[in-house]
């Protein structure tokens, strides 16, 4: 059953308070443990702080880049990014409900416009969006990361040497949906061979990923890493790999 429109109001205003209550709790937060230097940036890049942060919770709810937001938000604000995620497919309710109206009174302008954004929808959720998607996580990861030193402290690293090199590999951490069937995890690796075939891998690297599962992928399996930001790679993790 179609939504009527009281029920669509409702889900809009839980939706905004739920982005207001993120956004006022970390993501806006100048003290917060971990969320003060993004405040920071936000409020000197885009203008938005604790006094405002209701204007900003207002656009995003039916905002057409909200899908582009989520990606941004990824690792800035993980929990912000998977509402904002289900918000923004919440919200094509709405145009669905104003299309099939439209159609009926026979007002042919409405449903064309309501038709190209439902195609630049379907085009950012497929492969034809995907680069730029990924743009604006890799974004959003390098303010994340800040200060390459202190991010570093909290990822497991092995280092080793190769050809009189030193050079070191680990894992960061992990991210993804809940439930979803496919997992994201933040890889560190100085000579990028995580990104090589195998055939190019040193044996001085394949030693040093002996710690790091799943290892029938991460270290022993085709390549799939997506360079981020400097030897920061992005690998996706398929729940049945997880056990290899």
């Amino acid at each position: 059953m179609i939504p009527d429109a009281k029920g669509v109001a409702s889900v809009t205003e839980a939706s905004a308070a739920s982005v207001l209550d993120k956004l006022n709790r970390y993501l806006l937060d100048p003290d917060h443990v971990r969320g003060g230097q993004k405040a920071q940036w936000f409020e000197q890049a885009l203008g938005f702080n604790w006094e405002n942060a209701a204007d900003l919770a207002k656009q995003l709810v039916f905002d057409e880049s909200l899908p582009c937001l989520a990606d941004f938000l990824t690792y800035l604000a993980p929990r912000a990014s998977k509402a904002l995620a289900l918000t923004a497919l919440a919200g094509t309710l709405p145009l669905l409900v104003f299309f099939l109206g439209a159609l009926f009174r026979r007002r042919w302008k409405m449903p064309a416009l309501f038709a190209a954004t439902f195609g630049l929808l379907y085009l950012f959720f497929t492969d034809a969006g995907q680069p730029f998607r990924f743009w604006l996580i890799a974004q959003g990861f390098r303010i994340h990361a800040g200060s390459i030193d202190n991010y570093l402290s909290r990822c497991r690293l092995t280092k080793f040497s190769e050809k009189g090199t030193a050079q070191a590999v680990g894992d960061c951490e992990w991210s993804g949906m809940d439930s979803a069937p496919v997992d994201y995890v933040v890889f560190y690796d100085t000579t990028d061979e995580i990104a090589l075939r195998t055939t190019q891998r040193s044996p001085e690297w394949y030693d040093a990923m002996w710690h790091y599962p799943p290892k029938a992928l991460l270290r022993d399996g085709a390549p799939r890493a997506e360079r981020m930001v400097g030897h920061f790679y992005r690998i996706h993790v398929l729940a049945e790999e997880l056990d290899g």
